[in-house]
Formats: C-alpha cells, structure tokens, sequence
C-alpha cells in the first residue's frame, strides 16, 4: 500500500543518516581520516597495455575498451532477458485462463490462483538462475580491473531483470483483469513459493547434505575401529 511505501521509504532514510554519523565517529575515533582504500586488481584482467617480456617493449594488450565491451553485450543481453521474461509471461497467461473461465465455481478459482501462483513462482526462480548465468558469462567479457566494479555491474543487471519478471504478470493481471482475490490468493502464493525456494536452496538442501555427510563420516568411524 502507498501508507508502507512511506513508511519504508522514511525508516530507511533514517537508518541511511544514523549509519553515516557512526561511520563519521569510527573514523575519528580510530584516526582514519587520511587512510584511503585501493583494491586489488582483478588476476584476469586484462589491462590495456603490457610489455613484451621478450622484447622488454609496452605493447596493446587489449584493444577494446570496458565501455565497448558493455555497448557489445548490452542489446544480446537485454534481448536474452526479454525472450526469458516473454516466455514466462506466456505460461502464465496459459494458466491463468483455467482460471478466467465461466463455468469454473469461485472456490476453484482461488485453489487454481494458488497453483499458479506457485508454479509463477518456481518459473521466476528458474528464470533468474538463467540470466544470471548469463550476466556472469557478459560480466567476465567486459574485463571489469577490479571485484568491486565487476560486482556492481552484476548486482544492476540481475536487479533489473528481477523486478521486470517478478512484475510483469502481476501487473498484467493488476490492469487487465477485474477479479482482485484471485489476484490476492495468485500474488501472496507466488510469494511464498519463492520464499519456500530461497529456503530450500539455503536451509534444507544445504542441512540435509550435512546430515548426510555427518553420517558417512560416522560409519567411516565405525569401520575404522
């Protein structure tokens, strides 16, 4: 609602202002005005010159620029991502219109808007590990020099892909259809399927594979007594 929205909006302004005054006494308290940071550069960049160890000579070691590098991958990129973000759109549109159809009771609707609601949800995580295995192979062509660039340029292009595929079909379904609870049920389930994503993928898979190693490691014990 636009209430939460501002209320969000004005609790994170404040957080912003309150970390920056404890950042400003850590530095005179730890007398780190004059200290500057520099990072380190990246092993596999490649910069643009080097010398010749043969020659001893500097010679052009990489003839096109990052700002080149990113021009070149920006139109494949964005079309690789709106091709993602169309056939998402496409099966939700299919599985939607079970839902939009007459002879269909209201209880049924709501028990279909969950299931697509979460089988949204599992294409949108689907299609997020697909772009951003692909914003990984466009982030190691642009050369970035060092970590921090390389993850910033990263971090942008998986935002916005995220917000387009997250958004998009509820917009859709928002403007172009009337009935708001199934539209209700249909977004809080693609919610909590991506929640019940996310905690599988770092929880229960990952705890899971410990208790599995814990006891491989127990009967390797056993045996070696």
């Amino acid at each position: 609602s636009p209430i939460l929205g501002i209320i969000i909006t004005i609790w994170l302004s404040i957080t912003v202002q309150i970390w920056k005054r404890r950042e400003s006494e850590c530095i005179q308290v730890w007398r780190t005005t004059n200290c500057s940071q520099h990072e380190l550069i990246l092993p596999e960049y490649r910069g643009k010159k080097s010398v010749d160890a043969r020659t001893n000579l500097i010679q052009k070691k990489d003839h096109i620029s990052l700002e080149a590098r990113q021009w070149i991958t920006l139109i494949p990129l964005a079309l690789f991502g709106l091709l993602l973000i169309a056939i998402n759109f496409v099966i939700f549109t299919q599985l939607s219109s079970l839902i939009d159809d007459s002879n269909v009771k209201e209880r049924i609707k709501v028990l279909l808007s969950v299931i697509v609601g979460l089988a949204n949800g599992v294409s949108n995580n689907i299609f997020k590990k697909i772009f951003k295995w692909m914003a990984n192979l466009v982030i190691r062509f642009e050369n970035h020099p060092t970590k921090s660039s390389q993850e910033h340029h990263l971090i942008v292009k998986i935002f916005i892909f995220h917000f387009a595929v997250n958004y998009t079909n509820i917009f859709y379904y928002l403007f172009f259809e009337s009935n708001f609870l199934v539209f209700s049920v249909n977004y809080v389930s693609t919610m909590v399927a991506n929640d019940l994503y996310y905690f599988c993928q770092q929880r229960l898979i990952p705890w899971l594979i410990h208790l599995g190693k814990k006891k491989q490691l127990k009967v390797r014990i056993e045996r070696a007594r």
